[in-house]
């Protein structure tokens, strides 16, 4: 009798406890002020100007209207704290999608942004790092907000979408804040984040990604333009889908000089990065293969989808891309002596007692860098029709 009485009173504890269980920090939608992004700017006193785009919550979920707000702190905390000050509620940062940092503070070192997001429990690590080109950084986002005609979206959850197709453009590198954050705690390896400006066209800002910043340490040195950074994105990524234009001559040609311009999209590439040091000079083996396939062809005199005619398409797309990866290597390494390859990486994982040899002088040797690169290009297909459209007489 005593044992039944035990359990029965387990059992009841137990179906109270159920009833009085909840989420500990649980909060009402319609009390929440949801972070889409936010940019860090310093104003003439070295204080941070803290500038978020908030994502208007709804019934159904968060809402594509954005609404910006700025505060100022002694630290970059302090900045996010006073965002009550403007609101009157606490900020949700769950949410949070990417953060633009200006020039000025890229430059003076990345570290006091990398250390707000490891300590709060609330931004996550799978967050975007944007370097802006524009004066400020918050300026992305009114620049955006006060000239967009019609609909106003939330810019952050574009920039994120942007971010998710980056394959098919590989115009700026994909890093993610624990990808950056990485890299900077390594030896022989330059981190690089994808920069962001504004460019007017017909009374419209629109905002583009595209670019790399190039990163000694945790501080900006350069920058790369978007087909510089592509160049770069073809030697370090593997899974890239992005067009590319190639110019062969044509006596058909309206265009320009007889040339012809010819798109194909990167279906498949191989490439390896190997660095070589003899007589202490430091040699770049790049070899990369690439396949493509043919997405625009007009009539021509030359049949280009004959065996002749790919020959002259594979060596043209072939020059092209060496040509490239040779100016974004030399602008990089004997530029900015930023190893973005990660050369002294490799030599360090290849053979580590030599790279203790030279690591006080690897960066005099970036600087005097030599290349060989070899390029492969394929072209596999002509999409889903395989002939040049004629027009009859």
């Amino acid at each position: 009798m005593e044992i039944l009485k035990k359990l029965l009173s387990l059992i009841l504890t137990l179906s109270i406890s159920l009833t009085l269980s909840g989420c500990w920090n649980y909060r009402e939608l319609d009390s929440l002020e949801i972070v889409a992004g936010y940019a860090l700017d310093k104003d003439e006193n070295g204080d941070y100007m803290l500038t978020v785009e908030f994502a208007m919550p709804t019934p159904e979920g968060t809402s594509n209207t954005p609404y910006i707000l700025t505060s100022k702190g002694k630290t970059i905390f302090d900045a996010i704290r006073n965002i009550i000050l403007e609101k009157g509620r606490r900020a949700y940062w769950n949410h949070t999608k990417l953060i633009i940092v200006s020039k000025e503070i890229a430059e003076e070192g990345m570290i006091p942004v990398i250390d707000v997001v490891f300590r709060n429990e609330e931004l996550r690590e799978d967050i975007y790092l944007i370097v802006s080109q524009e004066k400020t950084a918050r300026e992305i986002f009114y620049r955006k907000l006060e000239e967009s005609q019609g609909e106003r979206r939330v810019l952050s959850f574009d920039i994120e979408e942007a971010f998710k197709n980056e394959k098919l453009v590989a115009k700026f590198p994909l890093v993610h804040f624990y990808n950056f954050a990485e890299e900077l705690e390594k030896e022989g390896v330059c981190p690089m984040l994808p920069t962001i400006r504004i460019e007017k066209e017909e009374g419209n800002a629109n905002i583009v990604l595209g670019g790399a910043a190039l990163f000694k340490k945790d501080k900006v040195i350069g920058y790369l333009n978007e087909y510089e950074a592509q160049s770069i994105m073809f030697l370090k990524e593997k899974s890239i889908f992005a067009p590319m234009v190639v110019e062969v001559d044509d006596p058909l040609s309206e265009e320009s000089n007889g040339r012809r311009r010819i798109s194909f999209e990167t279906l498949k590439i191989r490439s390896k990065v190997k660095p070589i040091v003899d007589n202490n000079k430091l040699l770049a083996q790049c070899n990369i293969n690439m396949d493509l396939d043919v997405q625009d062809l007009v009539e021509s005199e030359i049949e280009y989808l004959s065996k002749e005619g790919i020959s002259i398409l594979e060596e043209a797309a072939e020059d092209k891309v060496k040509k490239r990866i040779e100016e974004a290597i030399a602008k990089a390494y004997k530029g900015y002596s930023c190893d973005i390859l990660g050369l002294g990486l490799k030599m360090k994982q290849q053979n580590p007692d030599m790279w203790k040899e030279l690591k006080s002088s690897w960066d005099k040797m970036l600087k005097e860098l030599e290349t060989k690169i070899e390029v492969n290009v394929q072209i596999k297909g002509s999409g889903l029709y395989n002939k040049s459209i004629k027009v009859r007489e």
